[in-house]
């Protein structure tokens, strides 16, 4: 079912009311984001204000679902969430009325600006013991990184306080 269509269908037979929702991967990869705490973690180490409709650890894991569901982009957010069963994406019916590009946009300049290493290795300890991982050959090279084709203006420019990768 395309996401711009209704994501519920009621078909009345016989006395009997059949109810379709769509569900696709997500009851799956809910289990496995909420077995290792991810909205939680995200809580903490990116913290939202009471004027927030949507936190900003929702809106990243409405983000991340769609990622790993549909890979729409930001601005067709609203349509995915709305493609699918309430519930699905870890924001209420309510919130998804709240979702928009410029919230994610927002999240994610959240997320810019938190300790993002230490949310990492919150997340990859976590992962460690609730699925038994063990990390005697575990290795996470995150000093290594590859960027491809031309990037005139990146010369290492301050960006909220942080400074920007001067690409040579």
């Amino acid at each position: 079912m395309p996401s711009s269509q209704a994501p519920t269908s009621t078909k009345e037979a016989a006395g009997f009311t059949l109810h379709t929702e769509r569900l696709g991967p997500l009851p799956l990869i809910n289990h496995f984001i909420e077995r290792i705490g991810l909205h939680d973690t995200l809580s903490r180490h990116i913290p939202s204000d009471a004027r927030c409709s949507i936190t900003h650890a929702s809106a990243l894991g409405v983000l991340l679902r769609s990622i790993i569901v549909e890979r729409e982009p930001i601005y067709r957010q609203h349509e995915t969430v709305h493609g699918f069963a309430d519930g699905m994406f870890g924001i209420s019916a309510q919130e998804m009325e709240h979702l928009s590009d410029d919230r994610l946009g927002r999240a994610l300049d959240r997320l810019f600006d938190a300790d993002r290493t230490a949310l990492l290795t919150e997340l990859v300890l976590a992962v460690g013991q609730r699925f038994g991982v063990r990390f005697e050959e575990f290795h996470n090279d995150s000093t290594s990184i590859s960027f491809c084709g031309g990037y005139r203006r990146a010369r290492g420019r301050q960006i909220r306080a942080r400074t920007a990768p001067a690409i040579t």
